[in-house]
């Protein structure tokens, strides 16, 4: 009996199939993504020397982990677990008049600012100004930066419903490490930076609006259209804005 052929099978339509199975893949699934350690980090520029502005030693938090994973604040060893302490000591030296009363100044500290709605009023009205009549590109990103940050300390304003000690503009926490650092040593010290920044954000939450500062992210995480739990966010944020920064070590 004589055997027919096989037939050749159509495998024409077979990359239109998985192309469309890659599509239908790519749209269903959803893929985590790793957010990281949020950091604010210093600007690329040419000539850092003769551009860097100066900073008064009291206005800089330092931190730094060495290869021996010690953990040095202003140069001395410490425990991680006096860090968030000593941070919220930095944030807080000379009262906010929020929270935390006037104090006399201390020495070594932040020299905060009182700021009225007026003062910040004319401070927005400026940024705004400057803001329509710049012409270099690159300083947009920051002009509107620093839009943002006056509408929030008005409504903090708003909300505190009389003048706050503001901390400088120039006022941060450098945090530094070695590479030979163990991974697990540097999470230790963000964690407890944070904590520092999260526990003053919480209290100030909770005697203007009676709920922490977790609460009301948590809130606006699941009704996004709730703004005004937006607006206390911003208020509570530029009263403890989140002044972390990586610094850049030299040889």
């Amino acid at each position: 009996m004589k055997r027919r052929p096989l037939q050749e099978i159509n495998a024409g339509s077979m990359a239109d199939i998985a192309f469309l199975l890659l599509i239908f893949w790519l749209v269903t699934t959803t893929i985590d993504t790793d957010e990281g350690i949020k950091r604010q980090l210093p600007p690329w520029e040419e000539n850092v020397a003769e551009q860097q502005v100066p900073v008064h030693d009291r206005d800089v938090f330092e931190v730094r982990v060495n290869k021996l994973d010690e953990l040095l604040v202003e140069r001395e060893v410490v425990a991680v677990e006096d860090l968030c302490r000593l941070t919220r000591e930095f944030l807080i030296a000379n009262g906010d008049g929020v929270i935390n009363s006037f104090q006399p100044e201390k020495i070594g500290f932040p020299r905060r600012k009182l700021i009225s709605i007026e003062d910040a009023n004319f401070a927005l009205e400026s940024a705004m100004m400057t803001l329509t009549v710049n012409q270099d590109v690159e300083k947009e990103g920051q002009l509107k930066k620093t839009i943002e940050k006056w509408e929030g300390i008005i409504l903090a304003l708003g909300y505190i419903k009389r003048p706050y000690a503001k901390l400088p503009g120039a006022a941060h926490i450098s945090v530094s490490s070695d590479d030979a650092t163990t991974y697990d040593t540097y999470i230790q010290v963000q964690n407890e930076l944070e904590r520092a920044i999260n526990e003053l954000r919480d209290e100030l939450a909770m005697n203007l609006f009676g709920e922490s500062y977790a609460t009301m992210e948590e809130t606006y995480g699941r009704h996004p259209e709730d703004l005004e739990t937006l607006n206390r966010i911003y208020a509570i944020r530029a009263v403890y804005p989140y002044i972390i920064s990586e610094a850049i070590e030299t040889e």
